[in-house]
């Protein structure tokens, strides 16, 4: 088909306006669509937040299966595009990685498989050695505590424990004397950051609720129907996932308001927003939202995913096809004094 026209322009002639008609068709339809090829840059490269976002220079630390299991990444602006870096990517499964307050270190649980009650145990990795060891035998999703020398983690799916880093104590948190959590589901510890104040999820009375521990009295007290708590900065907002039937919203509670949790973000389509974390400033709120109907935490495609507070706008910071989750802002190593 394309010959003719060739042969016309070869020897001069004028193309008919039948033949340029036919030209463009021909490049139309052998042309892949723009959507197509949009969807193809999608998938190889990363898109980075504009100069003024807060992210435009931000590293990012989170969990992926990318490799076929499991690991422990970076994300880095690269050249207009993010990369993705492994930092620890074994045959286990690496998950719920975190960051010190001194950012040398990063802690993260390591589970023989994805299955819910998997062996698991607790590893530290040096980010300026770049060595990893075992820290905690038998625990699972850490959390640095307010005073950066502690651990808060859950075992077995029963205990919120803590684990002192200098001394090597282990102690229980809960449920300890707590009648009403007795053999309850406890998870998802998360510290406050002024201490004061310990919040997590229980299947008490019938899953999923989150609760919060005032740790000065001792007193309980159940918030809402949700999961997978994380406080602002001013230890006052705790924001929490809340499932709706279009798909799920992140809202947040103020600790000592008896006025309504208020939503913090939601969508018009009903996708699924988990993994939120709130950054150190309180101006950004990570989270991982994955397609409609799709909501499996080990196997469903996440992106990484940030909503901006203060102008309301969400950028990604990964566009592929793998489960990212547990996404926390990854501070530039602080120098040796």
């Amino acid at each position: 088909m394309n010959a003719h026209p060739q042969q016309h322009l070869q020897k001069g002639a004028r193309t008919p306006s039948i033949i340029k008609l036919i030209m463009l068709m021909t490049c139309i339809l052998c042309s892949p669509p723009l959507f197509f090829l949009s969807e193809a840059l999608a998938e190889s490269t990363q898109s980075t937040p504009g100069e003024s976002s807060p992210l435009a220079a931000s590293a990012i630390l989170f969990d992926s299966n990318r490799s076929g299991s499991f690991g422990i990444y970076s994300s880095t602006p690269h050249h207009g595009q993010r990369k993705i870096t492994p930092i620890v990517d074994s045959p286990a499964e690496e998950m719920y990685p975190i960051v010190s307050n001194n950012t040398r270190y990063i802690v993260y649980a390591k589970q023989e498989s994805r299955k819910r009650n998997s062996p698991s145990d607790i590893w530290i990795f040096d980010r300026r050695t770049g060595n990893g060891r075992k820290l905690i035998s038998n625990g699972t999703f850490p959390r640095f505590g307010s005073d950066g020398n502690s651990i808060i983690f859950e075992r077995n799916r029963k205990k919120i424990m803590s684990y002192h880093l200098v001394t090597e104590e282990e102690k229980e948190l809960l449920p300890g004397s707590k009648k009403r959590l007795q053999q309850a589901e406890l998870i998802k510890p998360q510290l406050s950051p002024d201490g004061r104040h310990l919040a997590f999820i229980s299947n008490k009375p019938k899953a999923w609720y989150v609760w919060i521990l005032d740790v000065a009295d001792n007193s309980l007290k159940r918030i809402a129907r949700g999961c997978e708590p994380t406080w602002f900065p001013d230890s006052k907002r705790l924001a929490y996932v809340q499932t709706e039937k279009q798909g799920t919203i992140i809202k947040y509670h103020t600790v000592g308001s008896a006025g309504e949790d208020q939503i913090l973000l939601t969508s018009s389509t009903p996708r699924q927003h988990y993994f939120p974390q709130v950054n150190k400033t309180g101006d950004v709120l990570l989270f991982s939202e994955s397609p409609p109907g799709k909501q499996s935490h080990t196997r469903a495609p996440y992106d990484v995913a940030a909503y901006i507070l203060g102008t309301k706008e969400k950028v990604y910071l990964t566009k592929d096809s793998f489960t990212n989750r547990w996404a926390s802002l990854l501070p530039e190593l602080r120098k040796k004094k």
